[in-house]
């Protein structure tokens, strides 16, 4: 699935480092992302766990990229007393942010399926200007490589 990704081509600011929310109930897959992204000072990873920590986050600034696992299930069972959370509280949040607030690309990345499904119709329902990507996996290094790619050459345009 895809949105617009002309999108993004006016969201890019040159001398700001480009922006990634990254939410996972998964300490490996928060530190794949961290080694990826070492010493690089053109990109800023926020790190969350929750689904709402990732809405207080998009509160707060604007990403480029958001990067979303459906199911949350580490977190929960860390967490006594915290009820379960998913992914789609986000996915459903984004589709009804305001336009300066949105995006440009949103990465839903889980084994569920039908999660993943509903997560990127959702947010193509309500913001149909995000380029959206689903797949089963948490990105890997050849994605972020893509991510760079595209972030550089958004960056230019």
């Amino acid at each position: 699935m895809r949105g617009s990704i002309g999108y993004a081509s006016n969201w890019m600011n040159m001398n700001r480092p480009i922006r990634i929310l990254f939410l996972d109930d998964d300490d490996q897959r928060h530190l794949a992302v961290d080694r990826y992204f070492e010493g690089r000072r053109d990109f800023v990873v926020d790190h969350v766990y929750l689904a709402r920590q990732a809405i207080a986050r998009l509160q707060e600034r604007r990403y480029f990229l958001i990067c979303l696992d459906h199911d949350l299930e580490k977190s929960h069972e860390r967490l006594v007393g915290v009820p379960y959370e998913s992914g789609q509280a986000v996915a459903d949040y984004i589709a009804t942010m305001p336009r300066r607030m949105l995006p440009a690309w949103v990465h839903v990345h889980s084994h569920n399926e039908a999660g993943r499904e509903n997560m990127a119709a959702a947010i193509l329902l309500g913001a149909p200007q995000v380029k959206v990507t689903v797949a089963r996996f948490a990105p890997a290094m050849a994605y972020w490589d893509r991510v760079a790619r595209f972030a550089r050459q958004w960056s230019r345009a």
